[in-house]
């Protein structure tokens, strides 16, 4: 899924999730996590260009457009953050914990995922299978992009 289709469904979550807390840190927290679990696409693309990292002017419009299409996955796809492992890991910890941010974090991820999973699967076809969005299937896959994506959907 695109950034801004992220930016404005997690806005709209961030929105109703406050509606049923009224605590603006979680509400906060939730909002940042579903849109900055992407920040691990950004690991990737410099994996591939790492030359990238020094230039100042990376986010000039075609770098950035490059970048937002995923096209760079040429072989390997990581996006260690995309992991229901993480999120399901998360989510006990923070019940265990009593803790609202943890699960703010793993709510967030989890409301990303499923948005990913509609967007990439269902919409675009760009992704090949649900568990995809398990890191062990894409471990045991080596995390080779034929295996995990359909290039032609890009």
């Amino acid at each position: 899924m695109k950034p801004l289709h992220h930016l404005i469904f997690s806005s709209i979550m961030a929105l109703i999730w406050y509606l049923i807390t009224f605590n603006p840190l979680t509400t906060l927290v939730f909002w940042l996590s579903a849109i900055f679990i992407d920040l691990d696409h950004l690991l990737d693309y410099f994996i591939f260009y790492p030359k990238e990292i020094f230039k100042p002017l990376f986010f000039l419009r075609e770098r950035l457009s490059y970048f937002m299409s995923c096209k760079y996955y040429k072989k390997k796809t990581y996006v260690i953050l995309h992991s229901l492992e993480l999120v399901i890991a998360l989510f006990i910890i923070a019940i265990l914990l009593k803790n609202q941010i943890l699960l703010a974090i793993s709510l967030g991820f989890l409301f990303h995922l499923f948005l990913d999973f509609i967007g990439n699967i269902y919409i675009k076809g760009s992704v090949k299978n649900l568990p995809f969005y398990f890191l062990s299937y894409r471990i045991a896959n080596k995390f080779e992009v034929k295996k995990l994506l359909n290039r032609d959907k890009f």
